[in-house]
């Protein structure tokens, strides 16, 4: 979503700093018109020498405002805004939080520590509202909360027939198939053994059912990801992708989109994409999943592979009809309150408004 936000958001110049190395999203958004920073962080021994750059660079750069992207993000920017404290500071939270106990100890610790510092900010922007009200359970401050959704490129992600019948061959998928997708990267929260437990439920009703997933770690080169594949008719089933960079087409060629995570949840892009695409969805209440799907889909209640076979099996029901029409609805929702284009302009607002009102006193508009 950075990258999205550096190519559209194009009033103001963006000079990206990284923690570590430059990764994958660099060149996407230096041809956003961003310069890109790296500290080279590579481990805890370095965070010495990191500290010691980023105020040098952060005098070099002299931003108008100074915003920091998740929970380690966030704490570098609040330490970055004491060298240039003439430009506001604005964190941006990414996810919801579900159990902490699901968390890492390290993680919890860092979210304590954002906690603390949480008054420091002009503003908080939240990507889902679920993310926001979990946060300011913990201590961050309701009177920063502006929530600015996730957004997506309708042209990049659209239903095309031809790239989708293309797609299907390429895959192997026969026509009378019925794709099934998770794209997600393989983390316990994703569910991946929810969904694929219920993918051996759905085969006894529709043995015509395919399963697509794909993302980080969603592979047979993954040994743990290897070890949730017991059922040898839903491997049979199964196309395991990984990490892929045709997402708009691999999103195109399915039937149904599930997004069934278990906590943590804050705004899925996935569901986004696959609406943008004419895809129903069926998804879990987590984060703000049930708001962004609407009518364009269906809800299962938890993540239990008997939930999200029930759900799904009652999406085929449905019949061909039933979910063209979800469909077309889900791509209806997205251009109307997701497009990247409304989005953009949402944080071009956004960041005049606390730039105003850190320099002159004007009145910040409300926010959700």
């Amino acid at each position: 979503m950075l990258a999205k936000i550096v190519g559209s958001v194009r009033t103001w110049r963006h000079s990206v700093v990284s923690l570590t190395g430059s990764g994958p999203l660099a060149g996407p958004m230096e041809e956003g018109g961003a310069s890109i920073h790296s500290l080279d962080l590579k481990s805890l021994r370095g965070i010495a020498g990191a500290g010691g750059r980023l105020p040098w660079l952060i005098r070099k750069l002299q931003p108008d405002l100074i915003q920091g992207w998740m929970a380690h993000g966030n704490l570098a920017a609040s330490y970055a805004q004491i060298f240039s404290p003439s430009a506001p500071l604005v964190w941006n939270v990414r996810q919801s939080l579900g159990d902490l106990r699901y968390m890492k100890p390290a993680t919890r610790k860092i979210l304590k520590l954002c906690a603390a510092f949480s008054q420091r900010p002009a503003a908080i922007i939240y990507n889902s509202q679920a993310g926001a009200e979990q946060h300011e359970a913990l201590g961050f401050p309701a009177s920063r909360r502006r929530i600015i959704a996730n957004g997506f490129d309708t042209s990049q992600f659209s239903s095309d027939p031809a790239q989708r019948a293309e797609t299907r061959r390429a895959l192997g998928i026969a026509p009378d198939d019925i794709v099934i997708g998770l794209i997600a990267r393989f983390h316990p929260m994703k569910n991946h053994i929810g969904f694929l437990d219920a993918a051996a439920r759905i085969l006894q009703r529709y043995p015509q059912a395919r399963f697509l997933l794909a993302g980080p770690g969603v592979s047979d080169l993954n040994p743990e990801f290897q070890s949730l594949l017991g059922n040898s008719r839903v491997r049979d089933r199964s196309l395991f992708l990984g990490e892929r960079a045709d997402m708009p087409k691999l999103t195109g060629a399915l039937d149904i989109a599930c997004n069934v995570s278990v906590h943590g949840e804050g705004f899925p892009n996935a569901i986004g994409e696959a609406m943008a695409c004419e895809v129903p969805c069926i998804v879990t209440p987590q984060g703000d999943s049930v708001r962004i799907v609407g009518d364009a889909g269906a809800v299962c209640a938890d993540g239990d592979d008997c939930t999200i076979a029930a759900a799904v099996c009652g999406m085929i029901a449905a019949g061909p009809a039933k979910m063209a029409a979800m469909g077309a609805l889900g791509r209806k929702r997205v251009i109307d309150h997701y497009s990247i284009e409304s989005i953009a302009a949402q944080y071009e607002g956004a960041y005049s408004d606390i730039v105003a009102h850190h320099r002159f006193g004007a009145p910040i508009r409300p926010s959700s």
